[in-house]
């Protein structure tokens, strides 16, 4: 199978991923803290977390294009609603199953990290865009 690299959905996972391994290594090398005592229970919510972050935003996404609403907006809501979904729902579920019940883990607010997830969205879209078109635009200097 052949990954398109153009596709922002797979670039969002990868950086997502990425910024998440990062939260997760600050987290398990604080000293004493919970998570440094038990770094599997937060790999196991870390990445259930962020699978269902980018398998939520894809498919919302998918279901608000279908309903002919334009594809940016459809992908921005998308990833807006996994955002909230993830601090209402599927975040306490999987604190439930990963830490057995025992997690103080708990999100007090939507609407801000809501609306961070969406500037922090566009942004990403933006600097993709720009950079996908001087690539692409870098790549036919060349060709004759």
């Amino acid at each position: 199978m052949k990954m398109n690299w153009r596709a922002h959905w797979v670039w969002f996972c990868l950086i997502l991923g990425l910024i998440t391994a990062a939260d997760y290594a600050e987290h398990i090398l604080r000293p004493r803290s919970e998570f440094a005592d038990r770094p599997l229970d937060w790999l196991a919510f870390t990445a259930a977390s962020v699978a269902t972050l980018c398998g939520f935003a894809i498919s919302v996404s998918f279901v608000l294009k279908k309903a002919l609403i334009s594809p940016l907006v459809a992908e921005t809501g998308g990833v807006a609603l996994a955002v909230a979904f993830h601090l209402i729902v599927s975040g306490p579920f999987w604190a439930a199953v990963t830490w057995n019940g025992e997690s103080q883990l708990h999100f007090d607010s939507v609407l801000e990290p809501v609306a961070m997830a969406i500037a922090i969205y566009l942004a990403f879209r933006g600097l993709l865009w720009i950079s996908i078109a001087a690539l692409s635009r870098f790549g036919k200097r060349g060709e004759t």
